[in-house]
């Protein structure tokens, strides 16, 4: 590392951060009302020797799903532009620093334009190895806390009860909330301790292993672990 993250402007990095936590938690609930469907029970009528299986669909995940079948690919599209935007003015930014690492504007913006989070979140993985980011509040780590200790429970009643519903909802439910936790509160550890944990390696760390149940929970008690020896 070779400066601290108060030297350059972190305008355009907030914008390419909060624009894909906006994209992340769109999809996320559209994951988990896809979730929710496909679990939930169907009226079964049978007419003759016909038999009609007819998924039930509450009203307000009718209408949430509607808008997201809307919202999630304009903003999906969207971001993509923001991705290049933001690379490219981000990048320029750290082209006229005085550090090891040069990125090229236009190659980020054009990837940032092509794949938009696929390039983002490698970008600020990088930028970070150079630019430790600024502190943030200390209300993130009980969350962080909170949801290690739900998820290693519902992991229990998981592997008591087998394929459970409930443990299964549980799991998928409390990664998400832990990933933006660790994020931020890997921010103040950089900011205040001598340990620089990356927070968007563990931010997609423990969003990418959420499919695996027992993933984001595993990573989430080594980082407790981790946080224990510094602080």
């Amino acid at each position: 590392m070779t400066g601290e993250g108060d030297e350059l402007s972190t305008r355009w990095c907030r914008v390419l951060e909060y624009g894909f936590f906006l994209l992340w938690v769109l999809t996320i609930a559209a994951g988990g009302i896809f979730s929710y469907v496909s679990m939930t029970a169907a009226t079964v009528t049978t007419s003759g020797f016909r038999t009609t299986t007819t998924a039930v669909f509450p009203e307000p995940i009718a209408s949430i799903s509607g808008w997201l079948l809307i919202a999630l690919p304009l903003y999906g599209v969207l971001y993509h532009m923001i991705a290049a935007v933001g690379l490219y003015a981000d990048a320029s930014t750290l082209q006229a620093a005085d550090i090891e690492w040069h990125p090229l504007p236009i190659l980020y913006a054009l990837g940032g334009l092509a794949l938009s989070g696929l390039v983002v979140l490698p970008y600020l993985r990088k930028r970070y190895e150079y630019f430790p980011p600024d502190s943030s509040s200390p209300f993130w780590f009980p969350i962080v806390m909170f949801c290690v200790g739900g998820g290693l429970l519902a992991l229990v009643g998981f592997a008591i009860g087998g394929l459970d519903v409930t443990a299964t909802l549980v799991l998928l439910g409390l990664g998400p909330p832990l990933a933006l936790a660790v994020y931020h509160d890997s921010r103040r550890m950089n900011a205040r301790t001598a340990w620089h944990p990356n927070p968007i390696t563990y931010f997609t760390s423990i969003l990418f292993t959420t499919v695996l149940l027992a993933g984001p929970y595993v990573i989430g008690g080594y980082y407790i672990y981790k946080r224990r020896d510094v602080v």
